[in-house]
């Protein structure tokens, strides 16, 4: 009897989880036609994605730029009210803390460069990775990033990003 329960069990469990996942699949297949406008083929979901990872390369670059002079105006904007990020030491920030580094000069550099740049778009959620490189007055300073959006109001919003220093071996 505690044998058939427990087969049963499994067997509801993974039933269960297709059915989660062919749903999540028609919920972002009906997204992305209904974002693209024509359908879910696979041009429109292509081109959505394109336009995304576009609008998002914008986003980012003007909001370093921004953050490199110490303008904490364009991060706030950006930024959600629920922000959490990880930075290069372990420390967990809040979107108070990151402006309140952002105005004080902490991020101020004469340039960045950004040679790596990866957007995965999942609906209504982005993930994007790269490698980002600060030149300033003390050198180069490269870092990996992941940084997590999702669309709100008809806008994008920061909410998770975590910083990884790279070091020279």
């Amino acid at each position: 009897m505690i044998r058939q329960t427990m087969h049963f069990l499994v067997r509801l469990c993974c039933a269960t989880l297709a059915l989660m996942l062919m749903l999540n699949i028609t919920h972002t297949q009906s997204l992305t036609a209904l974002a693209s406008g024509d359908g879910a083929s696979a041009g429109g979901e292509a081109s959505l994605v394109g336009r995304v990872e576009k609008e998002l390369a914008e986003t980012e670059d003007k909001w370093l730029a921004a953050d490199i002079k110490g303008d904490g105006g364009v991060a706030a904007q950006l930024l959600g009210e629920d922000y959490q990020g990880m930075t290069p030491s372990g420390a967990v920030q809040d979107k108070a803390q990151f402006l309140a580094e952002v105005k004080a000069g902490d991020y101020r550099a004469d340039s960045f460069y950004q040679d790596e740049r990866y957007v995965r778009v999942f609906g209504e959620t982005v993930v994007t990775t790269g490698r980002l490189s600060l030149k300033g007055q003390n050198g180069i300073a490269q870092t990996r990033y992941t940084r997590v959006y999702v669309k709100r109001q008809g806008r994008w919003q920061l909410i998770i990003m975590q910083t990884t220093r790279i070091t020279r071996s």
